[in-house]
């Protein structure tokens, strides 16, 4: 009986965590003027088929830039090869990013 227990809440836990790390974006691709009133995290596609995803998009003086976070430093050199040095505050870091960077934008499904 106490075995039993154990198993479910082993499980239960393993679900949860499961579940909580993964990331699903809508098949339907948006417009850059909905990704920029959602304030929601968007995975980008260029015209050369790389993926990117920032935690939201914005835009400044007619200017748009995307936030990511600033997980390391070999991700910055990637990112900085396609964007420019982005301007690091903290734990986030504001790329700037031409009109015509990308081909496709989705936004995070949080449902």
């Amino acid at each position: 009986m106490k075995t039993i227990n154990l198993k479910w809440i082993a499980l239960t836990l393993s679900v949860l965590m499961l579940l909580q790390s993964c990331k699903v974006y809508h098949s339907k691709t948006a417009t850059i003027d909905e990704v920029i009133e959602s304030q929601k995290r968007v995975k980008v596609k260029s015209y050369n088929g790389e993926i990117y995803k920032f935690d939201k998009l914005h835009r400044e003086n007619d200017q748009i830039f995307g936030i990511a976070k600033n997980k390391s430093q070999e991700w910055l050199r990637n990112y900085a090869k396609q964007f420019g040095q982005g301007e690091v505050s903290g734990k986030e870091v504001k790329f700037s990013i031409p009109d015509n960077a990308f081909k496709e934008y989705y936004l995070q499904n949080k449902t």
